[in-house]
């Protein structure tokens, strides 16, 4: 009968770990914390044969360091570091629920020139370099959502040229800046819900062409720019609840092909639209 030896064992303390052996406690230094994970789950406990006494040797093993963390937090490279790096799978990169405070290395994980979809929701996520997404020219969907981003710097979606879906929602951004997404010709979805927008400049949404839901719901916003839609030709979904009070029809100028608008507290169809326009002084769609 074979069982495990009594008494020694390894207890995390947070930061520490105690050896005990018997009565005895001695105080271990920080790095021993990932032996103290390892023997703590048996993996390197010793065993003995029944009757036989234990013999524990004086030798400290090898320790093996845990990754270093950023002075700021988790990042990529951090996860990369880890002995369990990020994986793309079926073009697929879930980084999700990470605590990620910065995306450094993102582009050192293997194969990320060839994803299609990223997922980086519920990280604490404040702000990104200009260069991030840069050479990621497949990617079709970026989920970005739940996190802190307080700016988008311009040029920062330039080379996302095949982006279709891109959430932004549940962050802290306050402005819009002109040009932000001129080169996602291609996005179809555009989600930028519950945000602290307070300001989007003319030419915010130019490029545009394909866009056909736009979300801007439960931001801090209080006008809008005359024909800040204009360019926006093929939009069909328009989530636009805020707290203004300010709105002029101009801002409406453009939008021929709007199905849906949510205004307020009332959501306008096809045909209410016609009857807004109308009233808002706009040209009516045939």
């Amino acid at each position: 009968m074979m069982k495990q030896l009594v008494g020694v064992s390894l207890v995390f303390c947070g930061v520490s770990a105690i050896f005990i052996v018997g009565m005895e406690m001695i105080d271990l230094p920080p790095s021993y914390a990932a032996v103290a994970g390892r023997v703590f789950h048996g993996l390197e406990a010793p065993f003995y044969e029944e009757g036989e006494s234990a013999v524990v040797s004086s030798e400290v093993p090898p320790i093996v360091a845990p990754p270093a963390y950023d002075s700021l937090g988790i990042s990529v490279h951090t996860l990369l570091a880890s002995g369990r790096p990020p994986v793309i799978k079926k073009g697929e990169l879930d980084l999700s629920g990470k605590q990620l405070v910065s995306l450094e290395g993102l582009r050192e994980i293997d194969g990320i020139e060839y994803v299609e979809k990223i997922f980086l929701r519920k990280n604490n996520l404040q702000s990104l370099p200009v260069d991030v997404f840069s050479g990621l020219y497949r990617l079709r969907y970026l989920d970005l959502s739940h996190n802190k981003l307080k700016e988008l710097p311009v040029g920062i979606f330039s080379d996302l040229t095949a982006i279709i879906t891109l959430n932004l929602s549940d962050n802290e951004v306050e402005l819009l800046s002109a040009g932000l997404f001129s080169e996602l010709g291609r996005m179809t979805f555009l989600d930028i819900s519950r945000n602290k927008l307070r300001v989007i400049e003319m030419k915010a949404f130019t490029g545009l062409d394909s866009l056909r839901s736009l979300y801007l719901k439960d931001n801090s916003l209080v006008e809008l720019p005359m024909r800040v839609f204009e360019e926006l030709k093929n939009l069909e979904w328009l989530k636009l609840d805020n707290k203004f009070t300010k709105l002029s029809g101009g801002v409406f100028v453009g939008l021929s092909r709007l199905g849906t608008l949510e205004l307020g507290a009332k959501t306008y169809n096809r045909r209410e639209l016609n009857s807004l326009w109308e009233k808002l002084g706009l040209v009516r769609r045939k």
